[in-house]
């Protein structure tokens, strides 16, 4: 009766988007309570937790054998697909005993994931990147904070609720979209520098990577590394940055998916966890002088906010400090996804030339003759977003989540113990056909909104690539702004066709690109 009130009053003064948009509230939180999850009569229907479905473990050593090199049957350096295994093998969820005593719940259902997602309280718990939590944990002196990606409880929420405020402004579109227009046309002239006879550019991820780091460092600091200068050198800092966001990823996986950890207990005896350690601290002293240096220079500034390089937005509302540790992971997180969403989206295109001409038809039409980007450009581009979207979904940079809940929950019928570490799985969800018609193939207009402005596809727990709630994620503009800008000024220059085979692709906590891009390049005009 309530639901009715509030629907006639609305409907009086609003339009019928509005209306669409409060009768779709309505439903989900109709759809996700019909019972309460953690309820005393839901947890004591619920079937016990060791009857979930999953990998016989063995006494003593759990599942660890199945991750042995040559004789496993599961992989680590192949995790998402071990994961799509998993769940061909047993179902929607599956509890996986890696030693006896500590168990993974791994969740496919988007229904179970929404509901971890709206029960994970005001401080969500990710127990990963523990070993870049660890390091910071042990010099308190450098690190005040273990930062966003690896902080739980209170401190998280500290440097997260004052962190936002600089990082998830929507004026960042605006502040820095200029400069975005000259860092990717720096790439295009690269491509046409380094473009072979066949159209392709050899070794093209790096030269991705190379734009990503550029991008970000700019929107922090508002100085250019030069990454994309035809002089650089290998020994350079770029070059440097580069290979060490790189190692970054592929040293935290190695740490964090360790059948033995013995760093957690004799660190100097784990070769993988001293590497990563040098490459915090290069990233960690290399971001603490742009701070020392901002810091001795804001004294002679009188900039408007909106002019502001992110790191003096961050120190206006931080410690010089946690400054710099956001600075430390806006880098290390901004780079290789930011650069593969980006292979991913050409790839996507040059498979479906249809999409790939509709984009550009689309571009040319808001841009004509090759106009710069702008913020209201942007808007009038709903097919450029919708091929990005539909590209994350299709080949996602990142395999899914984890949560740990600090109570007992029902999920799938079954009661699953507080202190539990689920993993959200988004890789294998977001191309279920129950969960998307058509879910193996690429079609962008699946995102688009109808003529009265309802979405054509309703916002689903199968796909949430910038993640849900508190812990979303907090470069997201940042990622959206590089991305829309850098593909924009490449449809508007080339047609993009892929000689490239299936891709090899391993789990380095990101889905890393491991074969060469044979990308063609072939001009427009």
């Amino acid at each position: 009766m309530n639901i009715s009130k509030n629907i006639l009053l609305r409907s009086s003064r609003s339009d019928s988007v509005e209306l669409l948009a409060f009768f779709k509230s309505c439903i989900r939180k109709q759809s996700t309570y019909v019972f309460d999850p953690v309820s005393p009569e839901a947890l004591n229907n619920a079937r016990p937790f060791e009857e979930i479905p999953g990998p016989k473990a063995l006494p003593l050593i759990g599942n660890l054998h199945r991750y042995l090199p040559i004789t496993g049957e599961y992989s680590k350096e192949k995790w998402h697909e071990t994961q799509r295994k998993k769940f061909k093998e047993f179902g929607p969820i599956i509890r996986e005993v890696i030693v006896p005593g500590y168990n993974m719940l791994h969740l496919y259902d988007p229904k179970d994931m929404e509901i971890v997602s709206r029960n994970e309280g005001r401080y969500p718990r990710r127990d990963f990147f523990l070993g870049m939590r660890a390091l910071r944990e042990e010099n308190p002196h450098l690190c005040s904070t273990v930062g966003v990606a690896a902080g739980n409880g209170e401190d998280w929420y500290r440097i997260r609720s004052r962190s936002q405020k600089a990082m998830m402004r929507p004026q960042i579109m605006k502040t820095y979209l200029p400069q975005m227009n000259l860092i990717a046309d720096d790439l295009i002239r690269r491509i046409r520098l380094l473009r072979q006879p066949n159209h392709q550019v050899p070794k093209f991820m790096d030269e991705l990577f190379k734009w990503a780091l550029e991008s970000v460092t700019y929107i922090l600091f508002k100085q250019r590394m030069g990454c994309l200068a035809d002089d650089i050198s290998p020994d350079s800092q770029a070059k440097k940055y580069i290979q060490y966001v790189n190692d970054f990823f592929r040293l935290s996986a190695k740490v964090e998916l360790s059948s033995v950890p013995i760093w957690r207990v004799l660190p100097s005896l784990s070769p993988s966890f001293q590497q990563l350690k040098k490459v915090h601290d290069f990233f960690f002293e290399s971001a603490l002088q742009y701070v020392n240096a901002r810091m001795g220079e804001r004294q002679k500034l009188n900039e408007d906010d909106n002019e502001l390089p992110l790191i003096e937005l961050l120190l206006k509302y931080c410690s010089p400090r946690d400054a710099s540790v956001m600075a430390v992971d806006a880098m290390a997180a901004g780079i290789d996804t930011t650069s593969l969403s980006v292979a991913y989206v050409l790839r996507n295109l040059a498979a479906n030339p249809d999409c790939q001409k509709r984009l550009q038809d689309e571009v040319d039409r808001v841009l004509p003759d090759g106009k710069p980007l702008t913020v209201q450009a942007m808007e009038q581009m709903p097919y450029l977003r919708a091929c990005v979207k539909e590209s994350m979904r299709l080949s996602p940079t990142v395999q899914g989540t984890s949560r740990t809940l600090d109570k007992d929950i029902v999920l799938s019928g079954y009661r699953v113990p507080a202190n539990t570490l689920i993993t959200l799985n988004y890789y294998v969800s977001s191309v279920q056909e129950s969960n998307f018609p058509n879910a193996k193939k690429y079609i962008p207009e699946r995102w688009l909104r109808t003529e009265s402005g309802a979405p054509t596809t309703p916002d689903s727990f199968a796909f949430q690539p910038f993640g849900f709630g508190p812990r979303m994620c907090i470069g997201r503009r940042i990622a959206d702004l590089e991305m829309l800008t850098l593909l924009t000024k490449v449809m508007q220059n080339f047609w993009i066709e892929n000689r490239s085979q299936e891709l090899d692709i391993n789990f380095q906590l990101v889905l890393m690109i491991k074969s060469p891009l044979r990308y063609e390049f072939h001009e427009r005009r």
